[in-house]
């Protein structure tokens, strides 16, 4: 799965620990109890505020900066805890330039992450509602430093020759109230007494250990206890109370450590189960068939730890293997859903991981996998697996494959005879897995399969097509004709590995236009979501030539709530919110400055021309580090100017107050 390098795992651990412990209080889970015990959880953990308590009251969209200072090597923990409508909380670091360092996107209104800086600097948190509206108490702690952590020396004592044993299949209650602190896990931050187990393997064995404890801690497995090395380390498994490891063992003695954070005490329970270890041969002698168009059912919870896979992170989770068999040259698409963070992957030979012919691990979500490729008569692997690691990776899930020929059977929109109809405003899903290759763009399409649309411009306008939910590397472009004509614009976009958004904007006259939507590769196909969108530039341009003059030394206050987006900019993500726009004349050469406050996120473009984006001079979303200023500079020759009041990404709009300043030169 794709993840960010400097998010952590504090989520869980943090804000579940400090809800059991209010529940086991008694508390009301109200935001400050929950924070309050979320606060005692870091101090606990030997963490350090950095900045006070803040307070924020956030509208839908609306978010909320503070600035703050990280040396090199030195990790912050930053946690939101709110309450209120918001389906969402985005958590973000931002650098010196604005540029994102460690983002958190969750669907709650809560959320923590670890930002371990490089450099010494000066940094921005930044936190935002999305769907509602929220109240939020946001804190920052230091500690946990980005440095290696080994063994400490330590003689043999009371803990390792009093080493529990621990049978299979048996769960089994302890404390580790009366351990001693004697071995440091690579995982979290040990410290916490210890409590140790010993069992015995004579022949190989996959060994999974489960931990459900009244604290935050952290389990490994030794090849011995204080004279051993770590085989596996986990520390949260879901959430703070929560721990699991597995791992492949040989015959031999080994040792499991509970452990915790520093300070941390409590009982808990352990279970032990081992299963066979099979080779990939082994597994391979028996696999059941792939039907085409079937939809198959799995559980992978029992299934065997045997196969790798190149991305992943090496898919290290339990896995079922089935053969599809290709008996002509195919076009061939396979889709998985899971209940856990799943992982797709195909070879030609069943045991060699070196024929790896495709993987894939999150497709438009952690949950969803998707492959697709061109293939040749054979038989190949198709093999259903888990991530592995600290996430949840076995479970149910659905396998489909599909295939089709090498030039595709027919698709809907697939030729110039008949074209798809795009309109405004409504949602198209094409799919290109049976179109032919018709069509090449200036910027790739060769071989690939593609599908053609109308699109009819009534008025000379700003187009906009958005590409979502893509199932393939693909190309946009739009041409006068649909044989044959001249084109105006060619654009790639990505496949959805997240619910990323690719797209194109183009300015058109007035007439009929087609829209290529094409693959960046032959076997890249599929379908996707395209959502049009167009701005009258005609009216635009009108309303540009009598928009409100901006005269220096006066302040001027407007809303941009309910506007149209009319403009986007190179900052505050695209700037796609509603926005106003005024003018500036010149009449020598000058030195501008524009300031702006919001009472929401704002954003403030300076451009040359109103009804072209690329004439964009300036751009600001924060100013000093503030989500409520912006401010623009130029040196500019004699002329007529756009300012652009703009908010944040989607839907950040409200009050802004805006004054302008000049200086002759």
């Amino acid at each position: 799965m794709n993840r960010p390098t400097p998010k952590s795992r504090l989520l869980e651990l943090v804000l579940g620990l400090g809800l059991v412990v209010l529940s086991s209080c008694g508390g009301k889970s109200s935001i400050e109890a929950r924070h309050a015990s979320v606060q005692n959880t870091m101090l606990t953990m030997g963490l350090v505020p950095t900045i006070p308590v803040s307070r924020f009251s956030l509208g839908k969209g609306e978010a909320e900066t503070l600035p703050f200072s990280a040396e090199a090597g030195a990790c912050s923990t930053v946690v939101a805890v709110g309450e209120g409508s918001a389906s969402d909380l985005v958590l973000e670091i931002l650098d010196s330039a604005g540029v994102t360092v460690a983002e958190e996107v969750v669907h709650d209104t809560q959320a923590s992450l670890q930002f371990c800086p490089s450099t010494d600097g000066r940094f921005t948190i930044r936190v935002q509602a999305v769907g509602g509206s929220a109240k939020v108490l946001l804190s920052a702690y230091r500690g946990g430093d980005a440095r290696g952590r080994g063994m400490r020396t330590a003689h043999r004592d009371s803990s390792c020759e009093g080493a529990l044993p621990i049978r299979p299949n048996e769960r089994i209650a302890g404390s580790n109230a009366s351990g001693q602190s004697m071995l440091s896990p690579s995982c979290g931050q040990g410290g916490a007494p210890e409590q140790i187990y010993v069992f015995e393997l004579t022949e190989p064995s996959r060994a999974t250990i489960m931990l459900e404890a009244t604290f935050d801690a952290i389990l490994s497995i030794r090849t011995g206890c204080a004279d051993g090395h770590e085989v596996a380390c986990n520390d949260d498994y879901g959430d703070a109370a929560h721990a699991r490891v597995d791992a492949n063992l040989g015959p031999g003695v080994y040792y499991v450590v509970v452990d915790g954070f520093p300070g941390q005490v409590g009982e808990f329970s352990l279970e032990l189960r081992l299963t066979e270890v099979k080779t990939e041969a082994e597994i391979c002698a028996s696999v059941e068939e792939l039907v085409p168009g079937q939809p198959t059912q799995g559980d992978n919870s029992a299934s065997s730890y045997s196969f790798q896979a190149t991305c992943a992170q090496g898919a290290n989770g339990p896995e079922d293997v089935r053969r599809l068999h290709i008996d002509r040259k195919s076009r061939v698409r396979i889709t998985q859903q899971s209940d856990f963070d799943g992982v797709l992957h195909v070879r030609s030979v069943c045991d060699r991981v070196t024929t790896e012919i495709a993987c894939n691990d999150d497709f438009d979500g952690y949950n969803r996998s998707l492959v697709t490729a061109v293939l040749d008569p054979g038989d190949y692997y198709v093999i259903s697996d888990g991530f592995g690691q600290d996430r949840p990776s076995s479970g149910t899930y659905l396998v489909l494959a599909e295939t089709t020929t090498a030039q595709g059977r027919g698709a809907e929109a697939d030729a110039c005879g008949a074209p798809g109809v795009l309109n405004r405003g409504e949602p198209t899903i094409t799919d290109t897995f049976e179109a032919a290759d018709d069509f090449q763009g200036s910027c790739g399409g060769a071989g690939a399969p593609d599908t053609v649309f109308r699109l009819d411009v009534p008025v000379r306008s700003r187009v906009r097509v958005r590409a979502s939910s893509a199932q393939f590397d693909g190309l946009l472009y739009v041409r006068d004709a649909c044989e044959g004509g001249r084109e105006h614009i060619c654009k790639d976009f990505p496949m959805s590995r997240t619910p990323v958004v690719g797209g194109l904007e183009v300015n058109l006259d007035r007439g009929a236009y087609h829209l290529v939507v094409d693959g960046q590769r032959p076997d890249a196909f599929g379908s996707v979501q395209l959502d049009v969108s167009t701005v009258d530039l005609v009216a635009l341009e009108r309303d540009c030539n009598s928009a409100p003059i901006l005269l220096p030394g006066r302040v001027v206050s407007g809303t941009t709530s309910g506007r149209e987006d009319r403009f986007h900019a190179s900052c505050a993500g695209e700037a796609q919110s509603g926005d106003a726009v005024y003018r500036i004349r010149l009449k020598k050469r000058s030195h501008v400055e524009i300031k702006m406050t919001t009472d929401f996120d704002g954003a403030l473009h300076l451009r040359r021309s109103c009804t072209d984006d690329a004439s964009e001079i300036a751009c600001n979303d924060d100013d000093n580090n503030s989500n409520r200023a912006s401010k623009v500079e130029a040196t500019l020759e004699p002329g007529t100017y756009f300012v652009v009041v703009d908010g944040f990404r989607v839907g950040s709009e409200g009050n802004y107050e805006l004054s302008y300043s000049v200086r002759e030169l």
